[in-house]
């Protein structure tokens, strides 16, 4: 049977496996340029990605770390130790605090251009 898939974020990825693994053709239509839906991440400057939506995942989701483990894909994710939703990495580093990244000097992060590039799109 051939099945069409709307979306390439994480569900409509997992549906079309599993029709898949059940025998079925399958197309995936996707509107953006990029697969992963939600979990896109948009790059604001050297070393800067924004996570535009889902960008983490807890040991809580066990389906989602099996899907992972079933297609080999564990090795990908990263532990990481964050106190809390506004703790950012930049290159291997965490910074704290709420607004635009700075360095613990006052030091901004993110170009100038970036900076407002980055301003306009959180408004």
């Amino acid at each position: 049977m051939q099945i069409a898939v709307i979306g390439a974020g994480a569900a409509g990825l997992t549906a079309a496996y599993r029709l898949l693994q059940a025998g079925h053709r399958v197309t995936v239509f996707e509107s953006q340029p990029y697969v992963g839906g939600r979990t896109h991440s948009e790059h604001f400057g050297p070393g800067h990605h924004l996570d535009t939506g889902a960008g983490w995942l807890t040991t809580a989701y066990t389906q989602t770390l099996k899907l992972f483990d079933e297609l080999g894909e564990r090795e990908r994710l990263r532990p990481l130790k964050a106190s809390g939703p506004s703790e950012l990495l930049v290159d291997g580093q965490s910074y704290l605090g709420t607004g635009l990244p700075r360095t613990a000097a006052g030091d901004h992060l993110i170009p100038p251009e970036e900076r407002e590039r980055l301003r306009n799109w959180l408004h």
